[in-house]
C-alpha cells in the first residue's frame, strides 16, 4: 500500500471519540496521592450514564459484591482506586465501539476479550504482579485495533476476512495484506491517545511481540500468552480459527515453564463464570449477535 494511502488511514483514526473528560480528570485525580474518595466521588458523579454503570459492573458476580454497593462512594472504598479507574477507563471505551453494526458478532469479541482479560489476571496473581487491575484492562483492550478498523475501514474490514478464509492465514497476516498495517499497530496509537498508562499502550501494541516493548515485556508477553491460551480454549472469537503457537521468548521474559499454564486453568475456569457478567454493563441493543 502507498505510503500517503497508509498515512491517510492512520490520520483517520484521530477522528474517533475521545475519552471523555469526565473520564480524563478522574484518571488524573485517581494518581493524587492525597486524593479523597469526596473530591473523587463528585467528579466522577458529574456523568450519570457512567456512574449507573459503574455500579452495575461493581454489583455483578465479577467483583464479587452482588447487590451490596449502593453509591459510588462505596464503591470506591470497598474496592480501591485503581479498580473503579479501569472500570471506568474500560466502560467509557467500550462505549466508543458500542454499536458496530449487525454484520459484527461484538459478544464473540467481547467474550474474547473478556477471557484474555481474566487470563491475564489470574496470571498475574500467580506471578505476583504488582498492578493486576491494570493486567486486566490490558487483556480486555488488547485487540480494540480490530474494533478501529471495523469502524473505519468496514469495507476493508470484509477484505480482510475474505483474506482469512480463501487463505486460512491469521487475521493479522490479512491485515497488513489489506491495510498495509494491523491492528496492534492501531491499537497502540488508540492507547496514546486515550492517554492510557505506558504499559498499557505497550502491551496493546506489543502482545505479538513482547521482546519488542521497551517499558515494560511482562505485561505485554503475559498479555500475549494470555490471549494465546483464549484461543487455544475456544473463549469467543480473535477473528480466524487459528491458534497461535507460544514463542519460548514469552515464556523467557516471564521466568516460567509450560506447566505453569496447566497450574492455572482451574482458576480460569472460575474466573471466567464470573467475567461473563461484565457483559451486563452493556444492554440488548449495545452489544448484539448478527441476525
Amino acid at each position: 500500500m502507498k505510503q500517503d494511502i497508509l498515512a491517510r488511514k492512520l490520520e483517520r483514526i484521530d477522528d474517533l471519540p475521545s475519552i471523555p473528560s469526565m473520564v480524563f480528570e478522574a484518571v488524573h485525580l485517581l494518581h493524587q496521592p492525597d486524593i479523597t474518595v469526596e473530591r473523587l466521588t463528585s467528579s466522577i458523579q458529574l456523568d450519570q450514564a457512567i456512574v449507573s454503570k459503574i455500579l452495575r459492573l461493581v454489583n455483578s458476580s465479577f467483583y464479587g459484591f452482588q447487590g451490596r454497593i449502593g453509591n459510588l462512594s462505596q464503591a470506591l472504598v470497598l474496592l480501591g482506586f485503581n479498580a473503579v479507574r479501569n472500570a471506568i477507563l474500560s466502560i467509557s471505551i467500550l462505549d466508543i465501539f458500542s454499536d458496530l453494526g449487525k454484520d459484527f458478532d461484538s459478544r464473540l469479541f467481547w467474550l474474547h476479550a473478556i477471557g484474555t482479560g481474566v487470563i491475564c489476571q489470574v496470571m498475574g496473581h500467580q506471578l505476583k504482579y504488582p498492578r493486576v487491575e491494570n493486567l486486566f484492562v490490558a487483556g480486555l483492550l488488547h485487540d480494540i485495533g480490530k474494533l478501529v478498523i471495523i469502524k473505519l475501514f468496514p469495507e476493508d474490514f470484509f477484505k480482510i476476512l475474505k483474506e482469512v478464509r480463501e487463505k486460512d492465514i491469521s487475521i493479522i497476516e490479512a491485515e497488513r495484506a489489506v491495510l498495509g498495517m494491523d491492528h496492534t499497530e492501531i491499537g497502540y496509537r488508540m492507547a496514546e491517545k486515550w492517554k492510557l498508562p505506558q504499559e498499557i499502550q505497550e502491551a496493546l501494541g506489543f502482545h505479538h511481540c513482547p521482546w519488542n516493548a521497551k517499558e515494560n515485556r511482562a505485561m505485554s508477553a503475559t498479555v500475549c500468552l494470555s490471549n494465546c491460551l483464549c484461543r487455544a480454549l475456544d473463549i469467543g472469537c480473535g477473528g480466524d480459527a487459528l491458534v497461535p503457537e507460544i514463542d519460548p521468548k514469552v515464556l523467557t521474559i516471564l521466568g516460567i515453564e509450560p506447566l505453569f499454564i496447566a497450574g492455572c486453568l482451574e482458576d480460569i475456569d472460575l474466573e471466567m463464570e464470573r467475567a461473563k457478567s461484565f457483559l451486563t454493563i452493556f444492554n440488548e441493543n449495545e452489544l448484539r449477535s448478527p441476525s
